[in-house]
């Protein structure tokens, strides 16, 4: 009975994820095609599921422990199904966040203006779906690939925010639309560190170790 309840709460986890993971794409491709249609479907339609099924997965997930007092391995995987679950929803704000600027820009191209928006939106969506990937198959080793990728993200969000601001102090290009540029670039770099969450939570899943802030050495 145990084994089955929480077999079908990370199935519904899986398909949480999968949601976020479409309203991750179509947050960017709002942005890309300045699609206010789309845009809305995200800050509302969207958001609003996102919100209501990470709530329910915390309360099945709570009355789990509360009525099979699981330990050892199920415990574990029940405090990392919560932790994941919250992680999403705000994965889910961060898209939010992002599809909110469609109005602002109107018909610029802000992945146009600037590659290296377009090269971080990849390197974050390819560590997002193999994070859920690493949980899913109880896969240590994607999950520290995952862990490597987080660098990398750091890395071309300061590229991005070193040139916009000193863009802006020589007085060159649109200041509006680089600062746009600079908060999507943050908010893939948050949906990064998210995704690290969940391929730490995955890793202390299958070897009962901590790894955030290298705790412990996998």
């Amino acid at each position: 009975m145990l084994k089955d309840r929480i077999e079908n709460l990370k199935k519904e986890l899986i398909d949480y994820s999968l949601f976020i993971q479409k309203m991750f794409d179509d947050s960017i491709l709002s942005l890309k095609d300045n699609d206010l249609k789309l845009s809305e479907k995200v800050l509302k339609e969207m958001e609003d599921f996102a919100n209501r099924k990470e709530v329910e997965i915390e309360n099945e997930c709570v009355s789990i422990i509360a009525t099979n007092q699981p330990v050892a391995s199920d415990l574990r995987t029940l405090f990392t199904i919560l932790k994941i679950n919250n992680d999403l929803e705000r994965i889910g704000d961060h898209c939010v966040n992002i599809s909110s600027r469609v109005d602002s820009v109107k018909n610029e191209k802000i992945f146009e203006r600037n590659n290296d928006l377009e090269t971080i939106y990849m390197v974050v969506k390819k560590m997002f779906e193999d994070s859920i990937k690493s949980f899913l198959n109880s896969d240590i080793n994607l999950a520290k690939d995952v862990l490597e990728e987080d660098d990398n993200v750091d890395k071309l969000r300061d590229k991005i925010v070193k040139e916009i601001i000193s863009g802006i102090n020589k007085c060159e290009g649109d200041t509006f639309l680089e600062i746009v540029i600079m908060d999507v670039a943050k908010n893939l770099e948050r949906i990064a560190d998210l995704s690290t969450n969940v391929a730490e939570d995955t890793i202390f899943m299958i070897t009962g170790k901590s790894v955030k802030h290298h705790f412990e050495k996998i």
